[in-house]
């Protein structure tokens, strides 16, 4: 196929190239939140990211190899630790991978939904939608968890005094 359509395919390996280099970012983040926290909910919602970037990865991979681009190369993964051979006071706290975890699949879902946006293929809008979706769910699950563990700080309520 090649890149013979001109700025409009260029764009499309870009927006692909960036899509596949932040998720594989996420990927290692998220390995490491899993080595880090000590709850099995956070642990199923870090599995299912990953394993919703991992999909979505491949199938990129695959809209790169149509056009005739190589791929980016995966990050290195952290291999797996045991929490408990993570020193307590160096361990990364559940809250704080809620925190993090929360922001990675907002901004996840935001790439998606850019790619998405830009896309005009029947195929793809669908696969990105699929995508879109399980980012949106899992973001939702989050916040579930979160509440429940109560890992988001209550709002803060201060009054303005009038001089």
């Amino acid at each position: 196929m090649g890149l013979q359509n001109g700025s409009s395919q260029h764009s499309k390996v870009f927006t692909i190239w960036k899509h596949l280099g932040s998720n594989n970012g996420f990927i290692v983040a998220n390995q490491a939140f899993f080595n880090q926290t000590t709850d099995r909910e956070m642990k199923r919602v870090i599995a299912d990211f990953t394993q919703c970037l991992k999909e979505e990865n491949r199938y990129l991979e695959k809209q790169l190899i149509k056009i005739g681009i190589k791929p980016t190369p995966a990050l290195t993964v952290h291999s797996k630790a045991k929490t408990k051979a993570i020193q307590v006071r160096t361990r990364t706290r559940d809250s704080d991978i809620s925190a993090a975890l929360s922001m990675n699949i907002a901004s996840s879902l935001v790439t998606t939904s850019a790619a998405l946006g830009e896309e005009i293929n029947e195929d793809n809008i669908r696969k990105y939608a699929h995508f879109h979706m399980k980012k949106a769910v899992l973001g939702a699950t989050l916040i579930k968890l979160s509440n429940k563990k109560k890992w988001l700080p209550p709002p803060t309520t201060y009054s303005i005094k009038s001089r």
